[in-house]
């Protein structure tokens, strides 16, 4: 959602929008994950990649607003 060149970024962004909606139930993974782990898989992926952290704010903002699911 963000712009940039920073491939890692480029990388991480899908995945961490995946965690995202499957916390918020609007995806289904293979495996049974408590929510508490993907929310530490969220954190730890921000809190390794500072530019990710923009991402993560914009696409919590994004799918959290508007959410029919609510």
């Amino acid at each position: 959602m963000i712009k940039t060149e920073n491939k890692l970024v480029k990388k991480e962004a899908p995945e961490v929008f995946k965690l995202i909606q499957t916390y918020m139930g609007d995806r289904k993974i293979g495996r049974e994950a408590p929510m508490s782990s993907l929310l530490y898989e969220i954190v730890v992926k921000g809190w390794n990649v500072a530019e990710l952290r923009d991402e993560i704010f914009i696409q919590i903002c994004r799918q959290t607003t508007r959410n029919s699911r609510e």
